[in-house]
């Protein structure tokens, strides 16, 4: 946005008073077009390699032996929905992966039931067909 556009005509009159806004303006402008490009890097969608392990590591999520970036990426952005999740039923789908259905019972109990495109589960977590 053209921000000196914004002042009145009667500033825009006085020429050093117009190059020291430029001046200034052009420093907001620049950050914001840092902060825009910082936001990717801490981005799990965009992240790869070792960035990824940062990010990772900083959720306490770590990596698992063999993982690829695409698998370790999908497995940190399923794990990260868990913390948004408000554990009802109705927002479940929004936190199970896609291909998983769940069913309530309606005696406490539920039936997760994973499609065979499903990544394998990782170490320690155990599930039954």
């Amino acid at each position: 946005m053209d921000y000196l556009s914004l002042f009145p005509s009667a500033s825009r009159g006085k020429p050093r008073f117009m190059a020291l806004a430029a001046a200034v303006l052009r420093q907001v402008t620049d950050l914001q077009a840092l902060i825009s490009t910082m936001e990717s890097g801490f981005s799990v969608a965009s992240a790869v390699g070792v960035q990824l392990d940062l990010l990772g590591e900083t959720f306490h999520i770590p990596r698992l032996p063999g993982q690829t970036d695409e698998e370790y990426q999908t497995y940190l952005q399923q794990r990260l929905k868990l913390y948004r999740w408000t554990g009802m039923n109705e927002d479940v789908d929004n936190v199970l992966p896609t291909g998983v259905t769940m069913s309530d019972n309606g005696d406490g109990t539920v039936t997760v039931t994973p499609s065979d495109a499903v990544a394998p589960v990782p170490a320690g977590i155990s599930r039954t067909p």
